[in-house]
C-alpha cells in the first residue's frame, strides 16, 4: 500500500492516483501518497478477534475497522449487529484498538454510529445508499405530514 522505502506498491505515473502525471512529478508523488494513504484493515471473525494485539501492532495499519455483520454471523447471530454478545464484542475491540494506539472504525446506521463514537470510534462509515434512502424515507414523511 506504500511506495518504496515504506512498501513495494507498483508505481505507475500514469495512473487516476498519480493524477495521470499533471501537477506533480512521480517522486513528488511517491511522497505525497505515502503521507496521505489511510491503511485500514477489517476485522471479521473471530481468528481476528483472537490475533487483535498483533494486527494492531502491525507498522503502517492506521485504522483497524470492525465489520459487524461478518462478525455478527461468526458469533452465531447473523445480521443482528444488535444482539448484545455482538456489541459486547465490538465494544471491547474498539477498547482493544484504541488502547493499541490505532483508530478504530466500523459502520453502521445514525443510532449505532453514535453510539460507537461515544465508545470512542473515530473512523466511521456507511453505504452511501443507506443516506440516500433514510434522506428519501424522510423526506416523503414530511410530505405525507404536510398533505394532511
Amino acid at each position: 500500500m506504500k511506495f518504496h522505502p515504506l512498501g513495494q506498491r507498483g508505481l505507475a505515473v500514469g495512473t487516476r492516483a498519480a493524477q495521470y502525471g499533471i501537477g506533480l512529478s512521480q517522486a513528488e508523488f511517491v511522497v505525497q501518497a505515502n503521507r496521505e494513504t489511510l491503511v485500514c484493515v477489517q476485522l471479521e471473525d473471530l481468528p481476528a478477534l483472537d490475533n487483535l494485539e498483533a494486527i494492531c501492532a502491525v507498522d503502517g495499519v492506521d485504522v483497524v475497522f470492525v465489520g459487524p455483520s461478518d462478525l455478527s454471523q461468526a458469533l452465531g447471530f447473523p445480521g443482528r449487529h444488535d444482539a448484545p454478545a455482538v456489541q459486547e464484542t465490538m465494544r471491547q475491540a474498539f477498547t482493544r484498538i484504541i488502547s493499541a494506539g490505532k483508530w478504530a472504525g466500523t459502520t453502521g446506521e445514525t443510532a449505532s454510529i453514535r453510539a460507537y463514537r461515544n465508545c470512542g470510534v473515530s473512523y466511521c462509515y456507511t453505504h452511501v445508499t443507506r443516506i440516500l434512502r433514510t434522506g428519501a424515507a424522510e423526506f416523503f414523511k414530511g410530505v405525507q405530514d404536510s398533505a394532511s
